[in-house]
């Protein structure tokens, strides 16, 4: 689902959403609220399942009842089928790797996600038309580094991305393209992390997914490239293997 909201007088909006037993947005005022770089149009996109029979989805919006003269406002809303594995895990699999408690743990499809970033990394903005099916926008991440000291862009336009059911839809073909490295100088790179960073409320728990197309031709065997990820104090030990 996506709805979206653009500029005119919300200095009395306040409302909330909610759909069955979840609630999307509470005493949510757009008079307050921007995009995250600062625009007046936005869209809020979340995912939830629809189970077994039901045969329609309501959404409610509510105004504030504690609020005089408060109203609820949406420009539009956009629904979008989509694959139960995309992000939600299925029978068989072990699940999404917890970094705090060093876990796998399952996604269940009763549990709604928000987006909050969806980056496309070293390359220009992906108009939804140019998805994989899903119409999902994915930005520049310019405006989310903090330090790519001396970064390098490297783009590949004729390697054959092939995809299984678990990754068909996870991200268009365009974007495993591009990439940033860090280069092949090992004392340069000790020097700094290349880093991104994105605000976020720090009560809930964010599911945080990498895409990752090796197609640099020095890298041909295992161990050739290794690397960690650092998110906050967390480290995750990666070694890259050709992909295929």
């Amino acid at each position: 689902m996506r709805w979206f909201f653009d500029s005119f007088n919300r200095s009395k909006t306040s409302f909330s959403v909610t759909s069955g037993r979840y609630t999307f947005l509470s005493n949510f005022s757009g008079f307050h609220y921007t995009d995250p770089l600062g625009e007046r149009s936005y869209a809020r996109e979340f995912i939830l399942n629809v189970e077994g029979e039901q045969k329609n989805l309501s959404i409610t919006f509510t105004p504030n009842p504690h609020l005089a003269d408060a109203y609820a406002f949406i420009n539009g809303i956009e629904i979008v089928s989509m694959p139960t594995n995309l992000y939600y895990t299925t029978a068989g699999d072990p699940g999404l790797h917890n970094v705090d408690k060093d876990v796998n743990s399952p996604l269940q499809k009763e549990t709604a996600l928000e987006l909050m970033y969806r980056i496309n990394v070293a390359a220009n903005y992906i108009e939804p038309y140019n998805d994989s099916g899903m119409f999902r926008s994915w930005v520049n991440d310019v405006n989310y580094l903090t330090d790519t000291r001396p970064s390098v862009y490297q783009y590949n336009g004729t390697i054959q991305i092939q995809h299984n059911n678990h990754t068909r839809y996870a991200a268009p073909d365009v974007l495993y393209r591009t990439a940033r490295t860090m280069g092949p100088n090992s004392t340069v790179n000790e020097e700094y992390n290349m880093t991104w960073e994105f605000p976020v409320h720090s009560t809930f728990t964010y599911f945080v997914r990498l895409h990752f197309c090796q197609f640099i031709p020095i890298i041909l065997r295992e161990g050739d490239l290794i690397f960690q990820i650092y998110t906050d104090l967390i480290v995750e030990k990666i070694r890259k293997k050709n992909i295929k």
